[in-house]
Parts: C-alpha cells; sequence; structure tokens
C-alpha cells in the first residue's frame, strides 16, 4: 500500500518571528525536524512507492531554523524522533513570505540535480478538465522530456500551486508574485543546483538538447551587434526581451533601451546577486504609482504618461494587473544601479532598420540564441541545433497550440 501524503511544515520559531510570518500548515503531532536535503530524499523515496505526480507537498518555509515534518501513513501509525537541525542556510530569507506557495510535483532526483526547471500555477497540473486543461498537459510533457533527454539527466522539474489571491501577511498579490517565493523556495531547497529556470505554464522547452546550465553558458556572453560573442557574462538572472506586438512598443515609447522583458522566463544563478535582486524585486512591492516610468509623448488622447502595469491604488496595482511584477522588475533594473549590473537582458542585438531599437529584436533569425521567444505561434519542437530557435516558445496568445506541441514532446525518444 502506498503511504499517505506527507505534509510538510516549516515554520519560523515563535520568538524570532519576522514581520512577514508564514503561516503554519494545520499538521498533526508528531513530528520531526529534518534537514531540508532529507527531507528532498524523502520525497524522491517516496515516487517509488506512490505516484510521484500525485504527491501534494505544503511548503511553509522558514529559511533559518526548523523543519517539521508529519508522515500520514494510510494506517494512521507514525514513529516520533528528533534531529536538531545545526546548520541553516547561509542567506537570511525571513524577509519572503512563502506560505501561499505549495510544492506539489518534482521530476528528476533532488539529490542529484545539478540544474532546476520550475513552474506555477493556480491550477493543479494533475487534474484534466477544461479549466487547466493546458497547464496538465504542459506538465506531462514537460515532464517526459526532463525523464528522457540525456542531458536532462541531472535536472530536476518542479511545479508550485499558487493560491488565488495569492495572500502575504500583510498585502494581498496577484498569482503571478508567487514567481518570487517559488524562486526563493528553489534556491533553499535545491543545494546542488546552480542552474534555475522558470517558466510560465504556457512555456514550454523548443527542444531537448539543452538543460538550463547549457542555456546560460549560451547566453551569457557579451555579443556585438553582429552577434559574435566578445566577453563571457557573469549575470545573476538573465531575461529576454519581447520580439513583436504591444510591448515592444511601449518599451521603446518610455526609452528602456536594453530594460524590457517578458518574465515568463526566468533563467537564474545562484549567487548572492541573485539573492540580492529577488530581495529587491519583492520589497519593490511597496512601492507606490510615482515609483514607475513616465513620459510626455502621447500616440493618441487615450494614452497613459506611465508605464504599464503600475498604476492606480495599492489593489488595483497588486491584485488587479497581471502585469505588475514583470513591471516592477523592470523599474528596478532601471532605477538601481546593482540589480542593473547583475541582470542581463538578450538578445543583445539591436533590431533591422529602420527601427535600430535596442529594446525588440526584430525577429528570431539573426538574433540568436536567444532565452524565449514570447510571441510563439507555429508548433514547434525538437528544433534542429543548427537552426535558428530560442531555447523556449511561450505561447502567451496560442494556448490551444501548448497541446498540440504537448503531444510532439510526448513522443519524444533519445536517440
Amino acid at each position: 500500500m502506498a503511504p499517505g501524503p506527507i505534509i510538510v511544515d516549516l515554520t519560523e520559531s515563535s520568538s524570532t518571528k519576522s514581520p512577514e510570518t508564514p503561516r503554519q500548515a494545520s499538521s498533526p503531532k508528531p513530528y520531526r525536524k529534518v534537514s531540508p536535503t532529507l527531507l528532498l530524499l524523502g520525497v524522491f523515496v517516496y515516487g517509488f512507492c506512490g505516484d510521484l505526480h500525485n504527491l501534494p507537498t505544503v511548503l511553509e518555509w522558514d529559511f533559518k531554523y526548523s523543519v517539521n515534518v508529519t508522515n500520514n501513513n494510510n494506517n494512521n501509525n507514525s514513529s516520533t524522533t528528533t534531529q536538531q537541525h545545526h546548520n541553516p542556510p547561509k542567506n537570511d530569507w525571513s524577509w519572503i513570505n512563502t506560505s501561499g506557495v505549495v510544492l506539489s510535483h518534482i521530476q528528476g532526483d533532488p539529490t542529484r540535480c545539478r540544474d532546476v526547471i520550475y513552474t506555477g500555477d493556480s491550477r493543479d497540473p494533475a487534474t484534466a478538465n477544461q479549466e487547466n486543461d493546458y497547464v496538465h498537459e504542459t506538465w506531462k510533457g514537460m515532464a517526459h522530456v526532463v525523464r528522457t533527454a540525456p542531458i536532462l539527466n541531472q535536472t530536476c522539474l518542479v511545479f508550485f500551486q499558487i493560491g488565488v489571491p495569492f495572500v502575504n501577511t500583510d498585502l494581498e498579490l496577484h498569482p503571478v508574485w508567487g514567481r518570487l517565493p517559488a524562486t526563493a523556495l528553489i534556491m533553499q531547497l535545491f543545494q546542488r543546483a546552480t542552474v534555475f529556470l522558470y517558466l510560465d505554464t504556457d512555456a514550454l522547452l523548443a527542444s531537448p538538447h539543452h538543460s538550463p546550465t547549457t542555456m546560460f553558458q549560451a547566453l551569457s556572453h557579451d555579443y556585438d551587434g553582429y552577434g559574435q560573442p566578445n566577453k563571457q557574462q557573469q549575470p545573476a538572472l538573465i531575461v529576454n526581451k519581447p520580439y513583436t506586438g504591444w510591448l515592444c512598443g511601449q518599451c521603446e515609447r518610455f526609452e528602456l533601451d536594453h530594460g524590457c522583458f517578458n518574465t515568463g522566463a526566468l533563467l537564474w544563478r545562484r549567487s548572492p546577486q541573485a539573492y540580492m535582486v529577488l530581495q529587491r524585486w519583492w520589497e519593490s512591492r511597496y512601492q507606490n504609482e510615482t515609483n514607475n516610468f513616465f513620459t510626455n509623448k502621447k500616440e493618441s488622447d487615450d494614452d497613459s504618461g506611465s508605464f504599464h502595469g503600475w498604476s492606480g491604488d495599492s489593489t488595483e496595482r497588486l491584485v488587479g494587473d497581471r502585469m505588475g511584477e514583470q513591471n516592477r522588475l523592470m523599474y528596478i533594473y532601471g532605477t538601481n544601479p546593482e540589480v542593473h549590473n547583475a541582470v542581463w537582458p538578450v538578445p543583445r542585438q539591436i533590431s533591422r532598420p529602420p527601427e535600430n531599437s535596442t529594446s525588440c529584436p526584430s525577429d528570431i533569425h539573426g538574433h540568436t540564441p536567444c532565452l524565449q521567444n514570447d510571441f510563439a505561434h507555429a508548433v514547434e519542437w525538437n528544433v534542429p541545433v543548427d537552426q535558428p530557435s530560442c531555447f523556449i516558445n511561450h505561447y502567451a496568445d496560442e494556448k490551444p497550440r501548448v497541446k498540440n506541441v504537448t503531444a510532439l514532446m510526448l513522443q519524444y525518444r533519445a536517440q
């Protein structure tokens, strides 16, 4: 008989609570204290006994103190042991609240992962229905590729469920903000990993030929205007500029230069700078509507003079706008020198004349390598290595095509 669900309660000691204290999960006693590494090992072993894809694991993380684990077996029998956690993580993560984020699914061996692909949504990928059909298909396709592609044999795939609304202790937030605490959890739980790739649930790998690590190696160069690499960079975060459409025009109108990107794909490198960027990004949610980009240029009387995603009162900014977190990252990139030096927008080439834009490349061809095509339309999978392509195809406006792509992904077999 398969074991019951593992409920994980990682909470702060009452004597050291920060202003944003995670809510405790309602889990019965007894419990035992274990390290995060042992926790992930247990999750992996569980996969051989039960259904790893249906493992409900609740993570409410205090990054400095104890880890309480209750294993509710089907026969309701459990033993109690206590082990003191003497090795807290180096960074103090008490500034970020992760209580609204649930790690529900893992594909891969957490004890061996050198890099991680992670995603999140309010819908459960284990259940196929009309509401979450493409989320379900995305997880199946991505999990199959991570399980079978040789270059991904040390990659883990992780899914976080995010509450609606995503409730912070002092502020209610749109679920898009959930990618920030999910990133904090990933960096702490997967201690062996160095590179972390966040993807929206409508973003898919373009081929099985690249891991997050090889993507980072290819993208962390300073390219000249002809696409030739000049020098190696060591960014904390790589982001991708939009290719076409409304966002490009907005970035050019507000003269954002390289600081224009779509946060549907985020490629992190473990580093003190990554910790700093994540913290500054998280703190930026407190900023009011005056902390934004403004322009007097108006293409029509209806155009706003402020950059989209950060206007109105706090409820409109934090809950009502699904572009709020993207706006905040672009804003701190444009106004904070430390963040600017740590974030690397790609591709670096300017677009073709007459636009000559640094905010938006003309197209994929001639502008590779690139992290994501955020305006993908074609059903593409297993793109040949010699064909120009971004590493990620993001079907933001073409969600029905996700199922077509994942059907091809499920047919993949390693050569």
